[in-house]
Formats: C-alpha cells, sequence, structure tokens
C-alpha cells in the first residue's frame, strides 16, 4: 500500500484503538487481580486471627468444663471433641458455607458491571 493511500489515516486509527484497548484490557486485568488479591490477603488474616481467638475460647471452655468435671485431661477431651464435631459440620456443608461464596465473590470480581464514575 502506497504512503499516500486514502486508507492510512484510517489504519492509523484503527491500530491506535488497537493499542487504547490492549491498555484498557491490561488496567482492567490489574483492577481484578488486585481486588481478587486484597480480598485473599483479608482472608489469610482473618483466619490468622481467628485461629489464635479460637484457640484462646478453647482454652477458656476447657478450664470452664474442668470446673464442671474435675479433671483436667477430660475436660480437654471434651472441648476437642466439641471441635471436630464442628470440623465435620464445616466439611458436610462446605458446599453453601465455602464454596458458593467464593464463586458468587469472584462472579462479582470478575463480571461485575462498570459504572460510570
Amino acid at each position: 500500500m502506497d504512503p499516500d493511500s486514502p486508507f492510512k489515516p484510517a489504519i492509523d486509527e484503527g491500530k491506535h484503538l488497537a493499542e487504547l484497548v490492549q491498555q484498557y484490557v491490561k488496567l482492567e486485568l490489574v483492577d481484578k487481580l488486585t481486588r481478587l488479591l486484597s480480598v485473599v490477603v483479608f482472608l489469610c488474616v482473618m483466619l490468622v486471627i481467628g485461629s489464635v481467638v479460637l484457640l484462646c475460647l478453647a482454652l477458656y471452655c476447657a478450664r470452664k468444663v474442668e470446673t464442671l468435671t474435675g479433671d483436667a485431661a477430660l475436660s480437654y477431651a471434651i472441648v476437642a471433641l466439641g471441635l471436630l464435631v464442628l470440623m465435620v459440620l464445616v466439611a458436610i456443608l462446605r458446599r453453601g458455607l465455602i464454596v458458593r461464596p467464593i464463586v458468587r465473590k469472584l462472579m462479582t470480581i470478575f463480571f461485575r458491571k462498570r459504572t460510570a464514575d
């Protein structure tokens, strides 16, 4: 195609538009990944804090149960059994408690409608 072609400005605009679309896609990807990583970091922090809180509550409950049973080993076993039952319940209900909320959150992150700001 010769440089004086009447289509050259349209082709140049098309190239420029393709570059802009590519940059927009990169920005959207960065936005989505930032949101996803912030949710992952938040959940990790909450998991650590929740684990510490659960440990403290378990120790507190074991002490209280010890006053009822009179035996420290039995009280810790009772609390451990309660935690085991809780783990089994979470495993049984994992789809509703874990999988569906994660899918919903990912759907809102990656497929939300853009609003004009």
